[in-house]
């Protein structure tokens, strides 16, 4: 997967499974020749890697889990759940 910064998808770049470039004609040139350029195997072992990184981080009962840490932390306050950003 190829994304730009303008994305949330840094991870992409952290777990070695896609690419998180400046947005731009050239950023997206370069990745897609890197892309092509790659064995058949690696961009194998990439596609895994990124089947890994949804179901540990998108999947659905992370995401509900996730919702209900924030819907039971604000009736009761404290410190936010680790899923929440205040920025």
């Amino acid at each position: 997967m190829i994304t730009t910064t303008g994305t949330p998808w840094k991870e992409l770049q952290t777990h070695r499974c896609g690419w998180w470039i400046e947005i731009g004609t050239k950023p997206l040139i370069a990745a897609l020749r890197e892309a092509i350029s790659l064995p058949d195997s690696e961009r194998d072992r990439m596609g895994i890697r990124g089947r890994h990184l949804v179901e540990e981080c998108y999947s659905f009962a992370r995401l509900g889990d996730e919702m209900k840490s924030v819907y039971n932390w604000i009736p009761t306050g404290g410190g936010p759940p680790a899923c929440l950003r205040l920025d």
